[in-house]
């Protein structure tokens, strides 16, 4: 931010999700994000994905990105078939208040050339608001996503990389299990 307002910014830390954040209150900030960019502030039940981040691929590969490291998933569901099932089948979902917003992830997933799938809408938990989702399935889409498009979040990241080395993900893993098993300082899950 400094080079941007000559501000620093203090970053907060969220070890629970092994994220960090931070809150800056500044009208040049904000101007920023509404004018150049298109996102709004406030309540988020009727988004889309601004107009000038759809035209231009980098930043709506960006845009997705960020979009699913914080408000989507990834997880292994078991594979069936299987004489002993494993959670071995990964999955990407994003689930969001906003049918706007949805329909515009599944559209620009699209354009990726990736084959998502949106689930029937439902009624959320928390607030009540109708949840409509976005999933990727397919194992070459999954592998195109984290390759092309990528999580920055090491909650889904991590998973991925427990999926690479052991063919599976084990269910109900913390991030710091899958962190210390990836350094070699855990033998199991």
């Amino acid at each position: 931010m400094i080079p941007l307002f000559g501000k620093n910014v203090l970053y907060k830390e969220h070890p629970k999700v092994g994220i960090y954040g931070f809150h800056i209150f500044d009208k040049k900030l904000v101007n920023f994000f509404k004018t150049e960019l298109g996102i709004k502030s406030g309540s988020k039940i009727d988004i889309d994905i601004p107009k000038n981040i759809l035209r231009k691929e980098n930043l709506l590969k960006r845009f997705i990105r960020g979009l699913f490291d914080t408000d989507g998933n990834l997880y292994f569901d078991k594979n069936y078939s299987a004489n002993s099932p494993i959670n071995n089948h990964p999955i990407i979902k994003l689930g969001t208040v906003s049918k706007r917003l949805a329909f515009d992830v599944f559209n620009a997933l699209k354009i990726f050339g990736l084959n998502p799938r949106m689930k029937n809408p439902y009624k959320g938990k928390r607030d009540k608001n109708i949840v409509y989702t976005v999933m990727l399935y397919r194992k070459a889409d999954i592998e195109y996503f984290i390759e092309k498009i990528g999580f920055k979040n090491s909650k889904h990241f991590t998973k991925w990389q427990i999926f690479e080395k052991m063919g599976y993900c084990p269910s109900k893993t913390r991030l710091k299990q899958r962190k210390e098993f990836l350094l070699g300082k855990s033998k199991t899950l």
